[in-house]
Parts: structure tokens; C-alpha cells; sequence
């Protein structure tokens, strides 16, 4: 009985210490996510709009927020969802939008990164 309690001990710590990367984060914090669409300055017309950035190494999930016209002066929070992969793709209408996108894991989230983005009626 005590050699099988000792083995449960040791095997026991031994899962805990192998999983000790699991329990520190990677400070993200001071990072940015790197956005490859929609290219800010740029027009789009109505319709579906990919939002899509760079995977960032300790992340993992990602919140996006977008709003109408702007953070500042909501009118329409357009969404505020958060996902595990590195795209998005949202209908949106004409008109002028703010979007912004942060990095996160159980422990550190980037600063927001935002951008402004303009969809024509065309």
C-alpha cells in the first residue's frame, strides 16, 4: 500500500513539473498583433469584409471589436466577439467604421490596435 502511494505521489509531481510552462504566460502585453486586412485608409465596397491579422506567439484568442462610426462617438457597436483563429469576416454596410483587435491569453492582453475603415455604397 505505501509503495502504491509513493508511486502515485511521484507521478503526481512529476505530471505538475512537466506542466509548469502551462501555469507561466508569455508576457504579451508589450506586443502587437500585425494586421493584414482590411488595409487601413483604404476604401471597401459593402459586403463581406475579412478581417485578418498575423498569429501572435503566446496568444491565445483574439477580442475584435468594431464600431460605427467610431469608438469615441458609438452609434453601433457592430460586434465584440472574440476568437481562437486569425480571421474574421463580417458584413458590414456602407458607411464609416472603427475597428480594433487585441491579443490575449489567461494572463496578458496586447493594448488595443486600431484602425480606421471606410465602406462605400458602391
Amino acid at each position: 500500500m505505501k509503495k502504491t502511494a509513493i508511486y502515485l505521489i511521484l507521478i503526481t509531481a512529476t505530471g505538475m513539473l512537466s506542466s509548469c510552462d502551462d501555469i507561466f504566460e508569455k508576457d504579451i502585453s508589450a506586443e502587437d498583433p500585425v494586421v493584414f486586412s482590411p488595409v487601413e485608409g483604404l476604401s471597401f465596397s459593402h459586403g463581406d469584409v475579412l478581417f485578418w491579422w498575423d498569429y501572435l506567439p503566446g496568444a491565445e484568442y483574439y477580442k475584435v471589436q468594431i464600431a460605427r462610426p467610431e469608438f469615441a462617438l458609438i452609434d453601433k457597436l457592430v460586434t465584440d466577439t472574440i476568437v481562437e483563429t486569425n480571421k474574421l469576416v463580417i458584413n458590414l454596410e456602407a458607411g464609416n467604421y472603427e475597428w480594433r483587435i487585441r491579443a490575449c491569453n489567461s494572463a496578458y492582453c496586447t493594448a488595443f490596435l486600431q484602425q480606421v475603415l471606410v465602406i462605400s455604397g458602391e
